[in-house]
């Protein structure tokens, strides 16, 4: 189910966890790819990372061009 897709032809889905690239944020030797909802508070839809801002929204020059779905976990975890 994980696959990249660009941010601008694939509208990410709200409210729910998902895995993003930010070109240029190499934080924590991550080559730019986070943790990541795109919410929806009432206020428009804003990215908040988990890693890169945690709980905070992403800066308007620190945005995503590509996003995934988070991958499934190594078959036989708990």
């Amino acid at each position: 189910m994980s696959a990249w897709r660009d941010i601008s032809t694939d509208p990410p889905p709200t409210n729910r966890a998902l895995q993003i690239y930010v070109p240029g944020d190499d934080y924590y030797r991550n080559n730019g790819t986070y943790h990541a909802m795109l919410v929806d508070m009432g206020t428009g839809r804003r990215w908040m990372t988990f890693g890169f801002a945690i709980g905070r929204d992403l800066p308007a020059d620190h945005q995503p061009t590509h996003w995934q779905y988070v991958p499934e976990p190594p078959e036989g975890s708990p």
